[in-house]
């Protein structure tokens, strides 16, 4: 993934939205003027429902190049820390995967996840969704490890289990049964819902 992603890391753009992420990030790391001047600066709003610590991140790793004086080669920094932040979130999936599935098993869909157009395509322009979603999953991931080495270290017999148990016919099939239901239920629902809408 790594060795595409820098092949062709020339051919992406700047999305409609980045600009502004990186407008909110450096107004948030003036913000932080205050602890040698003593004056807090006042800006206007901005992405105030973002955090700013990820694009301030990316931000302060792309101001190495800035002597570089090249903006597409910041651009491209900027997209290239994204993309490697994506791989970390496949790693955490393909650590989940391994405690449920076998080897092959995790490794081809985690294969499936990392190729997805939407996910790989996003993950060199989206500051939010990709970097939400990679450190979500890491956290799942570093969560279960130290789940496990709590009981591990108290001595219980505890594991989250990482061999595949096959699924019995019986709870295939009343899986299938809630899974439809549900499906049906929540189908009702919505068409319910837009028949309510369109009778005002």
């Amino acid at each position: 993934n790594i060795l595409i992603g820098f092949l062709i890391l020339p051919a992406y753009g700047d999305s409609w939205d980045e600009f502004k992420f990186y407008k909110y990030a450096n107004l948030s790391l003036r913000s932080l003027e205050w602890l040698q001047t003593g004056e807090l600066p006042t800006f206007g709003n901005t992405y105030d429902n973002y955090g700013p610590v990820y694009a301030a991140g990316v931000t302060l790793i792309t101001r190495l190049f800035a002597n570089v004086g090249d903006e597409r080669l910041i651009s491209q920094v900027r997209h290239l820390v994204v993309f490697l932040t994506f791989q970390g979130g496949v790693y955490a999936f393909y650590q989940l995967s391994r405690r449920w599935l076998g080897g092959w098993a995790a490794f081809g869909a985690t294969l499936l996840f990392s190729t997805q157009p939407l996910f790989w395509g996003h993950a060199f322009i989206s500051l939010k969704d990709i970097p939400v979603m990679a450190f979500f999953l890491l956290s799942v991931h570093l969560g279960l490890v130290m789940v496990d080495k709590v009981f591990e270290n108290d001595g219980v017999q505890f594991k989250f289990e990482r061999d595949w148990q096959p699924l019995t016919p019986k709870y295939k099939q009343n899986f299938a049964i809630v899974t439809t239901l549900f499906t049906l239920l929540f189908g009702a629902l919505i068409f319910g819902t837009g028949l309510f809408q369109t009778s005002f």
